[in-house]
């Protein structure tokens, strides 16, 4: 209910300051499908078909998830520090759009599609040539990806190593064990934060200096 009567007033308050969906999303660096998804209060959606595609996994595939057989550990701290890479991407991402501004609604949508090929989330990195693979290896999503996968399905084929990745090639290992994932998403996701952060302050600076947040709000 509460989400609801927040939707209303973001609607209200955009109407009356006589402004268009897509208008409020160039402003903000979004898409205007996801100022559509918030004004309508869709924003649990993405949650509930989540859950909608483990349960068609579990019934219809025959998926063998098994609560007594999760690894809560590897499970929650994988979900902890892959939120620290996510964030840091998507302050790289918004430093990114400080400088660019034009049709930069697109970016977010597109750089997850890239990524949602990079990660091992449709199909084992090891179908993926040896530098793409590499670039996957430092990327913080690979590996939380990897650990949340581990973790809910211990002993599931893994999207980082097996036969022809990188990773067994270097290691001589099939897979990373749940302390390697852990240890990996941990470097990556810490490199990725001391990064953003860096990029952020750049390019707040850049901007602020040559008038380009005048150009988008008019302030």
């Amino acid at each position: 209910m509460r989400e609801r009567r927040l939707a209303r007033e973001l609607r209200q308050l955009r109407t009356g300051a006589q402004l268009h969906a897509k208008d409020v999303a160039a402003r903000l660096g979004w898409s205007p499908s996801k100022v559509s998804r918030i004004e309508t209060a869709r924003i649990g959606i993405a949650a509930f078909a989540a859950a909608i595609t483990l349960g068609f996994g579990v019934v219809v595939l025959g998926v063998p998830f098994d609560l007594a057989r999760i690894d809560w550990f590897l499970f929650i701290t994988s979900m902890a520090l892959g939120l620290v890479g996510v964030l840091a991407l998507a302050v790289i991402l918004a430093a990114t759009i400080m400088q660019t501004r034009q049709d930069a609604w697109s970016y977010p949508e597109a750089v997850a599609g890239a990524l949602f090929l990079l990660v091992g989330a449709v199909f084992p990195m090891a179908v993926l040539p040896g530098p793409i693979q590499a670039v996957g290896l430092i990327t913080p999503l690979s590996w939380w990806m990897e650990g949340v996968r581990q973790g809910l399905f211990p002993g599931v084929l893994s999207a980082i190593g097996g036969q022809g990745s990188v990773w067994t090639d270097v290691t001589g290992t099939a897979a990373p064990s749940g302390g390697v994932i852990l240890v990996a998403l941990a470097v990556t996701a810490a490199v990725a934060a001391a990064l953003s952060l860096a990029a952020f302050r750049w390019s707040e600076t850049r901007a602020r200096s040559r008038g380009l947040f005048d150009l988008v709000s008019g302030s």
